[in-house]
């Protein structure tokens, strides 16, 4: 089942009932699914250097057979808790406070 945005407003019925709730679930899925490759910077990147024929010249330059190390770097930037566009800003402002906490800690003695 396919639903847009436009689907979702332009839905005539109780937004209260089950027909509603299973049409905002599948959309929901759908905005999931859509993007699940840009979760980070690593994506981002790699989509600038394929957009500007940088990764084209990688590929001519990279001896056959040898991996360039793109996807690696791709895959560690994409899970760096400070470089990911989807995160928990809590989560990082808490880690954040302890960090400079234990740091402050540690200058005092």
């Amino acid at each position: 089942m396919k639903v847009t945005k436009k689907d979702l407003k332009n839905f005539k019925g109780d937004k209260r009932g089950k027909k509603y709730k299973k049409m905002k679930l599948a959309y929901d899925k759908s905005i999931e699914t859509k993007n699940v490759d840009d979760v980070g910077i690593g994506t981002t990147i790699e989509k600038v250097l394929k957009a500007t024929g940088v990764s084209k010249i990688v590929e001519v330059f990279t001896p056959e057979g040898k991996d360039c190390g793109c996807d690696e770097r791709k895959r560690l930037l994409n899970n760096s808790p400070l470089l990911t566009y989807r995160r928990n800003l809590n989560a990082v402002w808490i880690r954040l406070c302890l960090r400079l906490t234990i740091i402050f800690l540690r200058q005092e003695r």
